[in-house]
């Protein structure tokens, strides 16, 4: 073995023990480092003897043998947030963030050992595929994704615009796979939609937390407050998240003291406390909030919706969200590859865990569930152009109209109530052009919110800061 060689794995090699030991984190205080060498020793045996024996020299070159146990180190955490990138990955990683690339829309994440959709993200293509939060990505082009890393599934789902991909679906209450075709497109979301009520109610659909977005939220807000708002709805119902300083930002709006949320880790450094900043709220105390959630608000959505329960300054409404809430370093190694590592979990002003957890509603209200009967028809109902043919003829979905495109549907085997056509003709005319805000028709936890507000129904709750 040449010098350079030995000494480029000797570094990768320690490397990876050091993360072991706790090197990362500075923390030795309880490792039995005897036994960890005893264990180092165990793998360089390994490793020279395969190197030395194994039949196929050409499968036995010692930095993919490294890489490969890096990875395995990695992999053993079952965490799908800590993972090992090659120096391609991680230079596309940085391409990726910076460049523009097509994308489906949607958020994912790791959920019992699955690829899962946590969101996708208003008016996307997968949006107006009707992906749901949940769904597991069985199939990307017909490979499994069994075992895959989050950061290969983005690299497989990503690329250029008007790039076709195929994604198999396992929804929830499903027997059978179903085939989804997108095409990439540009991905540009407007993270703050906005829209006043006759009745002074004021509602704001937050659609991720990105860097002006607690920006456009406060000239939102000051606009309504000049129209006598009374009451508040903020919807992050399939809001993935985003960047933490954004979440920050935007709680602080809303509160004047106290913690917003904080950080906890094994190392003293990954301890951090999040605190209100603003001398006066940018919303009157006396105004009532209403958070709407579902299993697609993650993460950024979370810290918000958690503080805001906590303080008692919302109600939250909806379902469970889904327990993303997780802090992530990212170390460069020697030769331009990298880890990234969880080094730390997120917990609201009352000490919750968000991780893995979730959130509970004050309020829950669970959207409709299909029979397995109605799920097969609404499959069959998708895969031909039923719906486009029929917005195309029918400029407006009468009941007349609607019953004679179920009667039609029922004799091709699709069974769903008028009311459930309805609902299907409302949502393929909704993407076309810009999507509707707000549709009280089939929304029933917004419809909910509203109900409880315009009949006095709120819980009534004394606001606190921790």
């Amino acid at each position: 073995m040449k010098k350079k060689e030995k000494l480029i794995i000797g570094a990768v090699v320690l490397l990876a023990f050091a993360i072991i030991l706790g090197g990362l984190t500075n923390n030795l205080s309880n490792a039995n480092n005897s036994y960890i060498y005893e264990n180092y020793e165990l793998f360089t045996t390994v490793f020279n003897t395969v190197r030395a024996y194994y039949y196929d020299v050409k499968k036995v070159k010692s930095k993919k043998l490294i890489y490969g146990a890096i990875k395995g180190l990695m992999d053993s955490l079952g965490d799908p947030y800590s993972i090992f990138m090659k120096p391609p990955d991680y230079k596309n990683l940085y391409e990726d963030t910076s460049g523009e690339f097509g994308g489906l829309g949607i958020m994912i994440g790791i959920r019992d050992s699955k690829l899962t959709i946590i969101t996708p993200l208003y008016g996307t293509p997968a949006w107006k595929k009707h992906l749901k939060p949940g769904d597991v990505i069985a199939l990307i082009n017909g490979k499994s994704t069994k075992n895959i890393s989050l950061f290969d599934a983005v690299k497989k789902l990503r690329g250029k615009i008007g790039t076709k991909v195929t994604i198999s679906i396992l929804r929830h209450g499903h027997d059978e796979l179903f085939e989804v075709k997108i095409i990439r497109g540009r991905i540009k979301i407007e993270t703050v939609k906005k829209k006043f009520l006759k009745d002074k109610i004021a509602y704001i659909k937050i659609t991720q937390f990105s860097k002006p977005t607690a920006r456009v939220l406060k000239k939102t807000l000051l606009s309504f407050k000049k129209k006598g708002m009374k009451y508040l709805i903020v919807d992050l119902r399939n809001n993935p998240g985003g960047l933490l300083s954004s979440a920050i930002d935007v709680t602080d709006l809303f509160m004047s003291k106290g913690k917003i949320v904080y950080t906890k880790g094994r190392d003293v450094s990954h301890i951090r406390k999040f605190m209100a900043k603003r001398k006066t709220t940018v919303v009157d105390k006396n105004v009532p909030i209403i958070v709407l959630v579902n299993k697609g608000s993650a993460s950024a959505s979370e810290i918000f919706s958690g503080a805001m329960q906590d303080t008692k300054r919302a109600y939250i409404l909806g379902e469970k969200t889904f327990g993303k809430g997780s802090v992530q370093t990212l170390k460069t190694l020697q030769d331009n590859s990298a880890i990234k590592l969880t080094i730390a979990l997120y917990y609201t002003p009352s000490g919750r865990r968000i991780h893995k957890k979730g959130l509970t509603p004050d309020y829950i209200v669970k959207e409709d569930k299909y029979t397995k009967k109605e799920q097969k028809s609404i499959r069959d109902l998708l895969k031909g152009n039923y719906l486009g043919n029929f917005v195309k003829k029918y400029s407006k979905n009468t009941d007349k109209a609607i019953a004679g495109f179920a009667c039609k549907m029922r004799k091709k085997g699709i069974y769903l109530s008028n009311y459930e056509f309805s609902r299907w003709v409302d949502w393929e005319k909704n993407k076309i052009g810009r999507p509707k805000l707000m549709n009280l028709k089939y929304d029933i936890q917004l419809r909910k919110a509203l109900h409880l507000i315009r009949n006095g129904k709120l819980k009534k709750i004394s606001l606190r800061t921790f």
